[in-house]
């Protein structure tokens, strides 16, 4: 089955993100459906763990899903990577969160409008928290090139049934 965009961007980034940082971006879902995979673009090869966080009040909430595990991505292009089947809900704002253990290993981009909060974290012993939390430094105008990808379901049928 053919996946689409449910949240976050497809616009690759052209700036490198420095390694041991995690790094949470808010973006609101551009469709309701189940996020199956998620995709990083990158501008070095290294690895990264992602997750997908409930907004708080306009900031990063609780885990909703996270992927612990060390995931190997390929510079100068989109990876996609491993994440637990997510619901999300059109129009509904998330934050996509990611760690990389390699400057470049994701990257960011301009976007006005984007919100993007991150603190050190070392990635080798990094494993996603329940909560966000606290400390972060933020920055207006950017966001990493980060997406959830999945099925979104299919419109209303007229009541026909075919078969």
């Amino acid at each position: 089955m053919a996946t689409e965009i449910l949240v976050g961007t497809t616009s690759p980034g052209t700036g490198n993100h420095g390694p041991n940082y995690v790094c949470y971006c808010k973006f609101t879902a551009v469709k309701t459906g189940t996020v199956t995979e998620f995709k990083a673009y990158s501008l070095a090869s290294g690895n990264v763990k992602v997750a997908i966080y409930a907004d708080s009040a306009g900031e990063p909430g609780n885990k909703i899903t996270g992927n612990d595990d060390s995931q190997a991505v390929t510079l100068n292009q989109w990876n996609t990577l491993a994440i637990a089947d997510t619901p999300v809900v059109n129009d509904t704002v998330y934050w996509l969160g990611v760690n990389a253990d390699t400057d470049g290993a994701t990257s960011w981009l301009s976007r006005t409008g984007g919100v993007r909060r991150y603190k050190a974290a070392t990635y080798s012993t990094f494993t996603w928290p329940d909560a966000a939390g606290t400390g972060f430094t933020s920055t207006a105008n950017y966001d990493q090139a980060l997406a959830g990808w999945g099925a979104a379901p299919f419109p209303h049928s007229t009541g026909f049934i075919i078969g």
